[in-house]
């Protein structure tokens, strides 16, 4: 599907908004991430700031992290 037909915007605004010359109100960014299939942050993401594996990163460390955790509660903080 087109973007511009998708989110119910112009082509020219499409090119407007590639070309830095416009930005889309929150509603129009919430209809162009439900069209490509994301969540609307992702639109606004800086380019290389999160690894694509970042939920297996997180997946992978959370039982270490909690083990950690309740090592601290345990040690630290007597509970």
């Amino acid at each position: 599907m087109d973007l511009a037909k998708g989110a119910c915007i112009s082509s020219n605004f499409v090119n407007d908004m590639e070309n830095g010359k416009k930005w889309a109100s929150p509603g129009t960014m919430v209809k162009i991430a439900e069209v490509l299939g994301i969540e609307a942050y992702e639109l606004l993401k800086p380019e290389g700031l999160y690894p694509d594996n970042l939920n297996s990163i997180v997946n992978k460390y959370t039982d270490d992290i909690h083990f950690a955790l309740d090592k601290i509660r345990k040690d630290f903080l007597k509970t």
